[in-house]
């Protein structure tokens, strides 16, 4: 074997080890503290996973959200022209990455109803949601 063969054998190698690392690689996912991510499997719903590090196969698994679980701020602005600062929780991950509504839209949604909002009523609208509203500023 002459050297021109021991070096392309030895590149063609070295970038098969390097992309079969990036490959395990991209399968890890770190979780930080106060947070949870969702990951599906084949576009369907496999599971919550909180702190820690995970290894899912790529291609098969895929994370599709990360949320803060403890305490979250959001400020929007709402169809009237008035800001406000949302302070929430999440208490249901599934049922808040799955609802397909933001709070913007929430709240816009109940501005444009032309009833009385009240904090009540947005309580028990972010709860549908998956959210627990702690505080509006």
């Amino acid at each position: 074997m002459t050297q021109e063969q021991i070096i392309s054998i030895s590149i063609i190698a070295g970038s098969f080890l390097i992309g079969v690392l990036v490959f395990f690689l991209a399968g890890i996912y770190h979780v930080k503290k106060d947070q949870v991510i969702v990951i599906e499997k084949v576009e369907k719903f496999y599971g919550l996973y909180y702190h820690g590090i995970y290894f899912f196969w790529p291609f098969v698994y895929r994370r599709r959200g990360t949320y803060n679980i403890k305490q979250n701020k959001k400020t929007i602005r709402m169809n009237n022209g008035n800001k406000a600062e949302f302070t929430y929780k999440v208490i249901d991950v599934v049922k808040y990455h799955y609802g397909g509504i933001s709070i913007e839209n929430l709240v816009n949604k109940l501005i444009i109803s032309d009833e009385k909002v009240t904090l009540q009523i947005l309580k028990k609208e972010f709860s549908n949601i998956g959210l627990e509203l702690l505080n509006i500023k």
